[in-house]
């Protein structure tokens, strides 16, 4: 930072660095030294990679969040947890309190609400402010920044999204460092901080995959519609009356629009009843919703209740099967624990606390952190003779942990 500042002959009294997994503020002398510097709580939601993670579940690009976020206005979201931030942005759009542009927008503003509290838990809230670091590039961010900070000249240099990286370069170059021979050489020697688990591959031997007997569609019959509307995915199945075997189903991607996900959920269905019966009919006599977002898709299919996933999953297990006495469903969302006597659920619970045990966790992290898809997931996974022990009890601890492995 302090040799950018003086390649590009800058002068500031404080550096604002919004990061990807972190705000730092650096109080600076009038030579331009960082006198100190003072982070921001990682185990927040204002920060720039859980933006990124928020956009991709509504299947944006930074850009395009960018834009979006103009037309939006703000929300009441969760500030101080990512978790909760993240379920409050999937109930706000699976109960319609809010648009995707109003979620983008309000993330915008709850990043720089924290960035101004960094600065002024600290005095560093007046004179000349530089902003840098990747959030820079966000024109609703620096708005908000400007607004926030009325006694603060907001300034975003030159190059500000590369700024640290073009300081070190500049020294580099200054001092000639030697470049090492072998990278493989100088990466043996790190050793790793981490305990490691035992192999899942010890383990695949007690897990049983059962698979259901799909059905036939015929022409005349009677069928039941069952729609789940989670918070990452949305799902819907065909069923026989009579024999309760699946017919046709679809699993998509909810993208923060469950209503239109239903829609491509019922349009797919009615493709596969075509396929099998051509212009014949069949007569749906039920239709069923339960998911995050299941109370509007049942007023939207005119349903007379909507069911809660705690009592689906134990209607679903008991089917197939009979003997079942313990549920663990581990969702997009969140994690659920049911107890069940005769097929009844007598007990049950939810992770409450701010647990990185999700699947959209899991999802993000591969993709965002690893590049592996969610297709790739589980064989990867399988296939690990030391996998290291990370944090289990916050997501933004088990982020870092995951960086610091890789």
């Amino acid at each position: 930072i302090e040799e950018s500042l003086r390649m590009l002959n800058l002068r500031a009294d404080a550096i604002l660095s919004l990061g990807g997994e972190s705000f730092v503020a650096y109080p600076l002398a009038a030579d331009g030294r960082v006198l100190d510097y003072v982070a921001g709580n990682k185990c927040a939601a204002g920060t720039v990679e859980f933006f990124k993670q928020q956009l991709g579940r509504m299947n944006l690009t930074i850009e395009q969040g960018s834009q979006i976020a103009e037309v939006g206005k703000v929300v009441p979201l969760a500030k101080r947890c990512s978790v909760h931030c993240k379920s409050d942005c999937t109930h706000t759009l699976n109960k319609n309190q809010g648009t995707v542009s109003d979620i983008v927008h309000t993330l915008c503003h709850n990043m720089a609400e924290k960035a101004v509290g960094l600065l002024r838990n600290y005095g560093l809230a007046k004179g000349r402010i530089l902003v840098i670091g990747g959030a820079s590039a966000n024109p609703i961010i620096v708005r908000y920044l400007e607004r926030f900070l009325p006694d603060c000249q907001v300034i975003v240099p030159p190059h500000a999204h590369y700024f640290e990286a073009l300081g070190a370069a500049s020294i580099a170059r200054r001092q000639s460092l030697p470049v090492p021979a072998r990278w493989d050489d100088l990466l043996s020697t790190i050793r790793s901080s981490f305990a490691f688990l035992e192999p899942l591959s010890k383990f695949e031997g007690m897990v049983t995959f059962l698979k259901s007997i799909h059905g036939d569609i015929v022409a005349g019959r009677e069928y039941l519609l069952g729609i789940d509307g989670g918070s990452t995915t949305t799902k819907a199945a065909l069923i026989d009356r009579e024999t309760l075997r699946i017919c046709a189903s679809r699993y998509l991607k909810t993208n923060g629009n469950p209503e239109r996900a239903m829609k491509e959920c019922l349009t797919a269905i009615r493709e596969q009843v075509r396929a099998a019966i051509g212009d014949g009919e069949i007569r749906i006599s039920g239709v069923a919703t339960t998911g995050s977002s299941g109370e509007i898709l049942s007023v939207l299919c005119e349903t007379p209740a909507y069911h809660n996933e705690i009592v689906a999953h134990a209607y679903g297990s008991s089917h197939f099967c009979p003997e079942v006495d313990t549920i663990f469903e581990i969702g997009g969302q969140d994690s659920k624990f049911t107890l069940l006597r005769s097929g009844v659920t007598v007990d049950f619970n939810m992770n409450e606390s701010c647990s990185a045990g999700t699947g959209s966790f899991i999802e993000e992290a591969a993709k965002d952190d690893l590049g592996v898809a969610m297709e790739q997931i589980a064989d990867l996974a399988v296939k690990a003779t030391r996998p290291p022990r990370f944090s289990d009890q916050c997501a933004a601890f088990a982020n870092t942990d995951i960086r610091k492995a890789a």
